[in-house]
């Protein structure tokens, strides 16, 4: 059996669901580029609800207390190639654990400081007057443009949905 060539993704799902759907295009986009995206989601919300029906993720992840996010961190140490957090997922914690989780991690949040930093922390300048789900985008894309935002979800049966509860 041979590995999986693609490179694993991680991104952070740690808001609500307006959040959540402004993070699709930067998912569609990764998959483009031939990542194995995992959904991490930590929120309260339960904005995992709205992406049971769809074929958006490789793997999800859904790690609502802080002790089982602190232990699936430490268990999948380097695990990912990167780690996405925009400016809502942002917290001194999520930035420390995705640094565990990642060999790179990408953040767009803007009050980022030196002491944050890291050679596997990248922060990327948010453009201003740019909407959010493009600022998302340009975390693995700096050329994109509003007419490349994907929103697609690209639903699957209830069967698979069945699979995907299961597994989380």
């Amino acid at each position: 059996m041979s590995s999986n060539p693609h490179k694993k993704a991680l991104v952070f799902f740690s808001a609500g669901v307006g959040d959540a759907i402004l993070l699709v295009p930067l998912v569609n986009d990764l998959k483009k580029q031939g990542y194995f995206v995992t959904g991490l989601f930590t929120s309260s919300f339960g904005c995992e609800s709205i992406f049971e029906n769809t074929q958006l993720f490789d793997d999800v992840k859904i790690k609502k207390n802080k002790l089982l996010f602190v232990l699936f961190s430490i268990l999948n140490f380097r695990k990912y190639d990167a780690v996405f957090l925009n400016h809502f997922s942002f917290s001194k914690s999520n930035l420390t654990l995705a640094a565990f989780l990642g060999k790179d991690v990408y953040t767009n949040y803007k009050e980022f400081t030196s002491s944050q930093s890291s050679p596997a922390i990248h922060f990327i300048d948010p453009k201003p007057n740019t909407h959010d789900a493009l600022q998302n985008v340009f975390l693995i894309n700096s050329s994109a443009t509003l007419s490349d935002l994907n929103f697609n979800l690209n639903y699957t049966s209830q069967k698979t949905a069945l699979i995907f509860q299961k597994n989380t």
